[in-house]
């Protein structure tokens, strides 16, 4: 390949264009303006694929290349020459701020290959900012990332499942979805495990209000999740010294894992009355 990937920066490089990872013209239909953001575009092999795409378009459109290894800006610096709407931001993307660095309100989509270690934190980054790009007149369309495969489907609601990263993102959110599942010849290096393409489109409009009692209810399901192997009765136990009787018989012995949104909006409820913050 001719370049040595960074451990240290979770490089793994896709040898070919993967379809589903791509927005389509359909897609990125848009009666004001368009802005795509690629973060980790690395050698360029989703980069150049969505240059054609946006240039069958006739919207006012950008898209922002977001690379923190320095080793690979010359080659994206080449595109930024030849087209005007292609920017280059050499930077830590968890460091940006999109409000900030958009210039005027658009609707904006997010894609990338993200490196494992930090796809959560990224995925969580860019829904954040829903708020204040809301107040800025820009609208987060859609994110469309490829990650590690068991972790995309940790993000997935499930009958008798409910994992914390699907809490995590649910309330920012209407539609999570896997597109394609990838294997790890795809990549170089060849990762151990296979990845998937995953889809996300986030509510259209979310407020900073919205978001505080978001990260509230967020914050007493990741005390709940802190002893996930253990029954919801003994947690309330450990968390607020309470005894059985104050708990619905049918919560007494499901675990975090196990509830639906309806019995953590019960168990939400039961703490804020039965229970002192800590």
């Amino acid at each position: 390949m001719g370049f040595y990937p960074k451990k240290s920066l979770g490089q793994n490089f896709l040898k070919h264009p993967v379809q589903e990872a791509l927005f389509s013209p359909d897609e990125l239909k848009s009666d004001g303006s368009i802005t795509v953001i690629e973060i980790g575009p690395g050698l360029g092999i989703l980069t150049l694929p969505t240059i054609e795409t946006l240039l069958k378009l006739k919207n006012k459109k950008e898209l922002i290349l977001i690379e923190i290894d320095p080793r690979l800006t010359p080659k994206l610096k080449q595109l930024t020459q030849k087209y005007h709407w292609i920017h280059l931001i050499n930077q830590d993307v968890l460091t940006v701020s999109l409000p900030s660095l958009l210039k005027h309100p658009t609707d904006l989509y997010i894609y990338g290959s993200l490196p494992y270690n930090i796809s959560k934190r990224i995925i969580q980054w860019s829904l954040r900012q829903i708020p204040a790009l809301n107040q800025q007149g820009s609208i987060l369309k859609r994110l469309r990332f490829i990650i590690q495969k068991e972790v995309a489907e940790r993000y997935l609601p499930s009958p008798n499942r409910t994992d914390w990263l699907y809490w995590s993102i649910i309330p920012y959110v209407v539609n999570v979805s896997i597109l394609k599942h990838i294997p790890p010849g795809a990549f170089s290096p060849k990762p151990q495990v296979y990845s998937s393409v995953i889809d996300i489109i986030p509510k259209q409009s979310f407020t900073f209000k919205q978001q505080e009692e978001a990260e509230k209810r967020l914050k007493i399901i990741r005390k709940f999740y802190n002893f996930q192997r253990k029954t919801i009765g003994k947690i309330f136990k450990m968390l607020c010294k309470i005894k059985d009787q104050h708990l619905p018989e049918q919560l007494l012995n499901k675990r975090p894992g196990e509830l639906t949104k309806e019995q953590w909006d019960l168990i939400i409820s039961l703490y804020h009355k039965l229970c002192q913050p800590t």
